[in-house]
């Protein structure tokens, strides 16, 4: 039972954090590199500028946590709750967010390269001025704050639920890209085993949580 607790700048790489309950807690500067955070809660937690690389971080509750400018690379986010979170200017390269719940989370200025997006909730999710080397196997996306998205979006499916642009409808690929630019978007498609357009981070330095939001 670790709510509230302060280890800001705690260097907890590789230790194991499973089942543990943080609420609330302050992790700051953490470094979590490969902990182990099966089921591990830490909702509303402050995990500003930490590190969550690694592979065991499945089935976490992240729900209204605050994770800007968070490393989260190779991290195994699979059902995840993230609901509410904040991730802006998170990261994400080759974060797998397979099934996890992002429903409303501030995703804006992420950096999202080689991101697994497979059934993962995106109601809400707010994707404004986020640099994108997505794939895509999900039912629906939520396109209401996408404006200033730019690079390359790959996808599994030959039809996806468009939201938050009229009444909800399954659009093509090609259509979604459509709909991502007028939106605001800067985005092309690229198919799996084609090398993608080059995608620069625009908001930080790759290596480096980028707390500079």
């Amino acid at each position: 039972m670790l709510r509230r607790a302060d280890l800001r700048n705690a260097m907890l790489a590789n230790s194991n954090l499973s089942g543990a309950d943080l609420t609330e807690a302050d992790l700051v500067g953490a470094d979590l590199l490969g902990a182990g955070l099966y089921r591990t809660v830490l909702r509303g937690a402050n995990l500003t500028g930490a590190s969550l690389s690694g592979p065991y971080v499945i089935q976490v509750d992240l729900t209204g946590a605050n994770l800007t400018g968070a490393n989260l690379n190779k991290a195994d986010l699979s059902d995840a709750k993230l609901v509410g979170a904040t991730l802006r200017g998170a990261q994400c390269v080759k974060t797998d967010f397979t099934g996890a719940d992002l429903t409303g989370a501030d995703l804006s200025r992420a950096w999202l390269f080689g991101t697994y997006l497979s059934g993962t909730v995106l109601d809400g999710v707010n994707l404004t001025e986020t640099d994108v080397r997505l794939v895509f196997s999900c039912e629906r996306i939520d396109v209401s704050h996408v404006s200033g998205m730019m690079g390359a979006i790959a996808c599994l499916t030959d039809t996806v639920a468009v939201i938050g642009d009229g009444p909800e409808r399954l659009v093509s690929v090609p259509e979604l890209v459509e709909v991502l630019n007028r939106r605001g978007a800067k985005v092309v498609m690229w198919s799996q085993g084609e090398r993608p357009p080059e995608v620069k981070w625009r908001w930080g330095r790759y290596g480096y949580a980028s707390t500079v939001v």
